[in-house]
């Protein structure tokens, strides 16, 4: 297993709120919120919301956007 950085929430919302407005449909995003994730998927935190709440093709888009990010950072205090 590859060891990841950890990020605080905070830094991990900002790197996804860019993520998400570089996105087909997601420009207007203001607003990303992540928590701590602990099942057997191997990554530390996941996706809580997002603001304005996109249409769900947009939607797909944004999930799509962060599954990188999931894989680049690990949320700190939490343990993969």
């Amino acid at each position: 297993m590859t060891d990841r950085e950890k990020l605080s929430a905070a830094e991990i919302e900002r790197i996804c709120l860019y993520a998400l407005r570089a996105s087909p449909g997601l420009a207007d995003i203001e607003e990303v919120r992540v928590g701590p994730l602990s099942d057997s998927s191997g990554f530390t935190w996941k996706l809580i919301s997002i603001t304005p709440v996109p249409e769900p093709i947009a939607y797909d888009n944004a999930l799509h956007a962060i599954r990188p990010i999931q894989g680049a950072y690990d949320l700190l205090g939490q343990e993969p």
